[in-house]
């Protein structure tokens, strides 16, 4: 069904969205993603999607490039530290220590209470 919404309207990034979600429960993951990038374009202001497709690039961990890139872009259009969180995540996932410090200190400089933070950046250095 929700496919078939993208097909009737193809920009309407609601629609693309949910289609996403429902392919991310089904293990559908490529999809998902392919969809979640549609949202992006679609809606490059909305910061859902790209903690999303984020998440689904690190947790499956595929093209971790791509992952800090959108990271990256999420970061631009959303002033909290959670997109910068992500963004650390990658980089250190592709060996990029120093870079992933500099960011979790941005993110704590956004958030100096969160206890996830201070966590994530006692683990990298």
């Amino acid at each position: 069904y929700a496919t078939k919404l993208t097909e009737l309207d193809q920009s309407n990034p609601s629609y693309f969205f949910g289609a996403a979600a429902l392919a991310e429960k089904l293990q559908r993951i490529s999809d998902a993603k392919d969809m979640y990038r549609t949202v992006i374009r679609l809606a490059p202001s909305d910061p859902k999607a790209y903690r999303q497709l984020v998440t689904i690039l690190l947790t499956t961990n595929t093209n971790l490039e791509e992952a800090e890139s959108v990271a990256t872009a999420w970061v631009s259009i959303d002033g909290t530290a959670s997109p910068l969180a992500y963004l650390a995540t990658a980089q250190a996932m592709q060996n990029n220590l120093r870079g992933a410090e500099i960011t979790l200190e941005k993110a704590l400089a956004l958030d100096p209470e969160s206890i996830e933070l201070k966590k994530r950046a006692n683990e990298i250095k």
